[in-house]
This record gives C-alpha cells, sequence and structure tokens, in this order.
C-alpha cells in the first residue's frame, strides 16, 4: 500500500480472503482505514494526503460497484485501463503477465492524436515519478483537450507511458508494471474526480 503499486483488484482479492462474508462497505471502509495511516507517514501537505485518502476510498468503492461493468465494456488490454462508467471512470486492472507488452498504438482503441499529446505532455518517462506529477499531466490532458472523453484521455497517457517505459534496459519488467499501474492510477483518479465535479456542477445550480 505504501508504493501503490499493487493492484485494487489484489487488495480486494486477499481482503475478501481473510473476510469472506465482508460486505462492500466493510472493505472500502477497512481498506481505507489501512491506507489512512500510510498516507499519514508520506510527504505532502495535509490537504494533499487528506485529497490521496478521498481519491483511494473513490476508486476502491467504484471499482467494487463496477467490476461487472467493467469485465463486460471491455476486453482485457494488458495493461492498466480505464472504462467509462456513465459520466465517471472505473480502473480496469490488468492480468498476470511475465512481460509488459503496450496494447499495439493502431488508432482502435485511443484516438492517435490524444496519444500524440499524452507523449508530449508526458516528456521523458520516469519511474519514480511522484503522484503530484502525474496528476498535474492529466490535468494537463484534459486542460488541452476538453471535450475528450475522460477515459480516452486517461487511456492516451497510459498508453504513452507504457511506451515510454517499455523499452527501458536499466530495469525489470516488474518495476515497470508497478510503475505503470501506480501512474495509472493517478490519472485515472484525477480525471475520475474531475469528471464526477463537471457532472454535479449543473446539478447544484440547477437545484438553487
Amino acid at each position: 500500500m505504501a508504493q501503490r503499486s499493487v493492484a485494487y483488484a489484489t487488495l480486494v482479492d486477499l481482503y475478501k480472503a481473510s473476510h469472506p462474508d465482508a460486505d462492500m462497505a466493510d472493505i472500502v471502509n477497512n481498506l481505507v482505514a489501512a491506507y489512512c495511516p500510510v498516507v499519514a507517514k508520506s510527504g505532502g501537505s495535509d490537504q494533499e494526503k487528506s485529497l490521496a485518502v478521498k481519491r483511494f476510498a473513490l476508486d476502491i468503492t467504484s471499482y467494487l460497484s463496477n467490476q461487472s461493468v467493467v469485465a463486460e465494456a471491455e476486453p482485457d488490454v494488458g495493461i492498466i485501463w480505464a472504462v467509462p462508467v456513465g459520466y465517471s471512470l472505473a480502473e480496469r486492472d490488468p492480468g498476470w503477465q511475465p512481460a509488459l507488452k503496450c496494447p499495439a498504438n493502431d488508432n482502435s482503441r485511443v484516438p492517435a492524436s490524444l496519444i500524440a499529446a499524452a507523449v508530449q505532455i508526458r516528456g521523458k518517462p520516469d519511474l519514480n515519478f511522484l503522484a503530484p506529477a502525474a496528476i498535474a499531466q492529466a490535468d494537463s490532458m484534459l486542460a488541452q483537450n476538453p471535450k475528450a472523453k475522460p477515459a480516452d484521455l486517461a487511456n492516451a497517457l497510459i498508453l504513452a507511458y507504457c511506451e515510454g517505459v517499455v523499452d527501458l534496459s536499466s530495469v525489470g519488467d516488474a518495476e515497470k508494471s508497478g510503475a505503470l499501474v501506480r501512474y495509472g492510477q493517478e490519472v485515472i483518479q484525477e480525471l475520475q474526480l474531475k469528471a464526477e465535479t463537471k457532472q454535479r456542477a449543473p446539478a447544484a445550480n440547477a437545484s438553487r
């Protein structure tokens, strides 16, 4: 949890294995309770820590709520992937594979123009990126492409990052895959929050 390189599916499955009768609320509450002290000991301001815990809680809840939806929405692409669920996003965790392999960049899953923009925003790939850096990249993608689907923005960044790290020769596939999962989680969570905030704003104004 401290490194956040473990997929949400793994965290949930491990918890369910030791608590088979737990319902969704139990799983969310206890995983958040376990993650909170990890965040508390990390660097950053109190506001950043609070947002990190909120993002974690939101994404775990989204993952549990949409497991069946995500499974049916899109075939497995082999890496962490964002799947649209209504106006929000859900995270599809990758299945195990012996080596990191990026999906084909053939315009079939993500518009090529978005991938090109994501490569520019990504810059030189870094396995040891900080969470604020990934969040800033997600914000830049949204600012440059405000009318694009949030899932496409997230997946363009994920694919660009994957293509940037897959050929690095100084590290193993486990480190590359772990970094990609962490990166994908950050951009998905950020764009998920932005999508939900945008959707709620008109409703809030209309109720006044």
